[in-house]
């Protein structure tokens, strides 16, 4: 009973990304954004920096 309980609370949660859109480096889970719905996690303050002033370049739409 709770084995199902909790597969389908793990899978309702949004994954969050690993990989920073910017640089290709780990992300880091307290470093994130959200644009158009998605969550995009980064490396580092510099990287979520840059997704701001570019996002066209690096999201996936």
């Amino acid at each position: 009973m709770f084995n199902s309980l909790f597969k389908k609370n793990k899978n309702d949660s949004p994954k969050k990304p690993e990989t920073d859109p910017v640089c290709g480096m780990r992300a880091s889970d307290g470093i994130t954004l959200m644009y158009r719905d998605k969550l995009y996690a980064f490396c580092s303050d510099h990287c979520k920096k840059e997704f701001g002033e570019h996002p066209g370049l690096y999201s996936t739409h």
